[in-house]
């Protein structure tokens, strides 16, 4: 299993990589999706390959991590690699929703895009 990431490193993660979104929004996701990585099944792949705080699959985690930025490949069976990876994917959500909720659910949750087709 892989190791756990802390809510307090969750939160510094989204203030990094998702400084737009607001922190009910990010809170909200990140509950929703692993009770805030101390949900053990989170750490697991699902029936859809997805893991981690933020449940995103490896298409979505090789889009999203920032590689370039951060000087180094990541690995999306890492717990703090997947959140940083995640939490790229609400900011990108958020921005070309322009902060529409129901865009970003949609583009996050996999029910449409927010704004990109």
């Amino acid at each position: 299993m892989a190791t756990n990431v802390t809510p307090e490193e969750l939160g510094a993660i989204f203030a990094t990589f998702a400084p737009d979104v607001p922190v009910e929004v990010a809170g909200a996701m990140l509950k929703q999706e692993s009770n805030f990585s101390t949900d053990p099944k989170s750490y697991e792949p699902n029936v859809s390959g997805n893991q981690g705080p933020g449940q995103i699959g490896v298409p979505e985690f090789n889009t999203f991590f920032p590689s370039k930025q951060l000087g180094r490949a990541g690995n999306p069976n890492d717990m703090k690699d997947s959140a940083i990876a995640a939490a790229r994917m609400v900011q990108d959500r958020w921005v070309k929703s322009e902060g529409d909720l129901s865009q970003v659910a949609r583009g996050y949750y996999g029910k449409g895009t927010a704004k990109d087709g």
